[in-house]
């Protein structure tokens, strides 16, 4: 999966978080959609943040999932 499809205000909140932790970069990466014993999990963006002071040290946050709707 190349691109994904999700809604701003799940970006939107996503940033506000990143930022009221001190956060000065996020990795982002796409999830690929994936099948957990019958159940399918959908494509998902994820989300660590982390400080230039300390890049080892990364904090994940809620992944956002992708809106299928819209490909």
């Amino acid at each position: 999966m190349e691109n994904i499809v999700v809604p701003v205000s799940a970006l939107l909140k996503l940033a506000k978080e990143l930022e009221a932790d001190g956060m000065e970069y996020v990795q982002l990466s796409i999830l690929d959609p994936d099948d957990d014993e019958g159940e399918i999990i959908p494509a998902a963006l994820s989300a660590s943040g982390f400080k230039s002071s300390m890049p080892d040290f990364r904090t994940d946050y809620e992944e956002i999932e992708h809106v299928p709707d819209f490909d």
